[in-house]
């Protein structure tokens, strides 16, 4: 598959194999080379009668520093990448891509950044990173390593992002935990979770963080301590796979009750309620008949056929001149 453009739609489309894969669900996307397909495409027979796709300002060298180039969609044009959980990187221009996407799973890394500038060797002689090393900087993934992977410990500085994520998942009491079964379903899997109590996640939270099933949630619908086997009430898309993680939150004491909570009492009236609602649909379903036309109405009896009673229908909608048959 390749770049494409919907000319009637104004929809722009860039399947998942058109980006470059950069390790696990992270994808690159060139915008360079993204404008050009679009000029090929604004250049053939089929694109020519319609408005161009986007504004291009190329790389400007000033001072010995070359500032980067910028990609603007525009005319009303939208980008729409193939649907999938993965996230997209925009890389080699500004662009304005955020605000003309089409919302799905996909997420974006935009990568602006005023001043942007370009470091290549023949101009500064130094790569990024070595500059960065000349300069005692730390690399972009020993800094996203020492911010995102610091244990609670050292982020709990009162007020701090750190201290509110802690107390965030306290309160929500999250368990994490992993499939250890081959041959789970998309219903019911065995799990690593220690807990012995029959029911003790009953109706809790249960979402996957990897795996097929990654970011899917769904409520825990019996939980067995003795075999640490979950059962969902709605399937899941796939079933998961031996080591697939996964987190619980909002343990069953947080939400409503279920039917098992209600009073016998209370049970048994709601139940006599919907029984008779449902006697009275089944009787309005197949024994009462109405002649939309005439307004004449008969009422059958059980057997469906016999008429028992006749009547029709007033102005103000009330039943009238009832006879029996």
């Amino acid at each position: 598959m390749t770049v494409s453009i919907d000319w009637g739609t104004k929809v722009i489309y860039v399947p998942q194999s058109d980006l470059t894969p950069k390790g696990g669900v992270l994808y690159e996307l060139d915008l360079n080379w993204f404008r050009i397909q679009l000029r090929d495409l604004e250049d053939n027979e089929a694109g020519i009668p319609f408005l161009m796709t986007h504004r291009h300002n190329t790389e400007v060298l000033l001072s010995g520093v070359i500032y980067a180039r910028t990609v603007e969609i525009i005319n009303d044009y939208t980008v729409e990448f193939e649907d999938g959980q993965y996230v997209v990187s925009c890389v080699g221009a500004n662009h304005n891509l955020a605000d003309v996407k089409v919302a799905n799973q996909v997420s974006l890394i935009i990568g602006n950044a005023a001043g942007l500038i370009k470091v290549e060797t023949g101009v500064s002689g130094l790569t990024p990173e070595e500059s960065d090393q000349l300069m005692g900087l730390p690399s972009a993934a020993e800094s996203a390593d020492a911010i995102w992977d610091e244990l609670f410990a050292g982020h709990q500085i009162s007020g701090s992002f750190g201290e509110l994520a802690y107390r965030v998942l306290r309160a929500t009491e999250v368990r994490r935990g992993k499939v250890t079964d081959t041959g789970g379903t998309v219903m019911k899997f065995r799990t690593n979770l220690t807990e012995t109590a029959n029911g003790f996640w009953d109706r809790a939270g249960f979402m996957f963080t990897s795996g097929q099933c990654m970011g899917q949630i769904r409520g825990i619908k019996n939980y067995n301590g003795s075999t640490k086997e979950v059962s969902v009430e709605t399937p899941f898309s796939y079933a998961p796979a031996n080591n697939d993680t996964f987190v619980i939150v909002t343990p069953r004491k947080y939400l409503a009750p279920n039917l098992d909570d209600i009073p016998p009492m209370v049970r048994d009236e709601l139940a006599t309620e919907l029984a008779e609602i449902d006697t009275i649909k089944a009787f309005v379903a197949n024994r009462l008949r109405v002649n939309k036309t005439t307004g004449a109405w008969t009422v059958y009896a059980a057997d469906k056929v016999t008429p028992l009673f006749t009547g029709a229908i007033s102005d103000d909608g009330t039943f009238k001149d009832r006879v029996p048959t």
